[in-house]
């Protein structure tokens, strides 16, 4: 009777060994199977597919679109799940013949700054606001104790920074004098509304009296 179970307790151990062994090739074999993996850039550069086997690792790629800034992969349109690059792809998500990487994109913020530009005397202004691209602002002028430098108070303010659009409400049409390239001065007396280009935009100080050019 104790051969008998002995011999049962062998079979057993055989089988659930080779049964072991099958779910082991079943696995490996999962890890060679391909893959394509498609990119959804959602506007951005392209981004062609690829093959891999299963258990690789995928090399890191990204898209660019312009003022807009890169976040990341994910493995679903909502954001949960980000991919990472460092781990095979089995350890990411279960075996398909294709699966889709979503492009993360936040729109790029810019700032307004003012520089006061060694003013002695009065404030210079603070914008705290966030610009994104196409966004319109109007250059400080009133509200505040416009800084004097030496006594010569303020006349303009140099627009640093390359911008879309400077309207200033000149029935002739006029735009602000011309400075040099991508730059203007605003004179004081009236709204200069500008639109945001995709940088962020310096307003410096420049006094009565001071050489303009």
């Amino acid at each position: 009777m104790k051969k008998i179970i002995i011999a049962f307790f062998l079979v057993f151990l055989l089988f659930s060994c080779k049964d072991d062994d099958m779910k082991n090739d079943i696995k490996d074999d999962n890890g060679l199977k391909s893959v394509t993996i498609n990119f959804d850039t959602d506007g951005g550069s392209e981004v062609l597919s690829v093959t891999i086997t299963y258990a690789s690792k995928l090399a890191p790629v990204k898209t660019e679109k312009e003022g807009y800034s890169f976040q990341g992969w994910y493995l679903d349109r909502g954001f949960k799940t980000q991919f990472n690059f460092e781990k095979p792809l089995k350890a990411q998500s279960a075996y398909k013949d294709s699966i889709i990487l979503y492009a993360k994109l936040s729109q790029k913020l810019y700032r307004v700054t003012y520089d006061g530009n060694g003013n002695t005397r009065g404030q210079v202004p603070v914008d705290d606001n966030l610009y994104a691209e196409g966004d319109k602002f109007i250059a400080a002028w009133n509200g505040f104790e416009r800084p004097t430098k030496n006594e010569a108070p303020l006349g303009a303010w140099e627009l640093i920074g390359n911008v879309k659009n400077v309207v200033r409400p000149y029935p002739d049409g006029f735009q602000g004098i011309y400075l040099k390239e991508g730059t203007y001065l605003l004179w004081g007396g009236s709204i200069s509304e500008i639109t945001i280009d995709i940088n962020d935009i310096k307003l410096k100080a420049r006094y009565m009296y001071e050489d303009q050019n």
